[in-house]
């Protein structure tokens, strides 16, 4: 129960601080950095962060950003079938 709970919350968080970061970007404002985005998803934020990314249209340019969030998916989604 509290692995379900981590994942849902960690996931929405990833998803509201890419949406949070294309809103700064549209308005230049004070942006979220990338190394915070990137730690929300290593975290096992992945499918937040992919949904964000393909939905918002944000850092979808970035091939450190294109690379790195889809094989932490992958990665995220074996250890949980491995897991469970």
């Amino acid at each position: 129960m509290f692995l379900l709970s981590y994942i849902i919350i960690i996931n929405l968080t990833a998803y509201f601080l890419y949406a949070y970061d294309k809103k700064c970007a549209i308005n230049s404002t004070w942006r979220v950095p990338e190394n915070t985005l990137l730690l929300f998803g290593f975290a096992g934020g992945s499918l937040g962060a992919f949904i964000g990314m393909h939905l918002l249209h944000h850092k979808t340019c970035h091939k450190k950003f294109l690379f790195t969030i889809p094989l932490l998916l992958i990665i995220h989604t074996i250890l949980l079938i491995f897991n469970l």
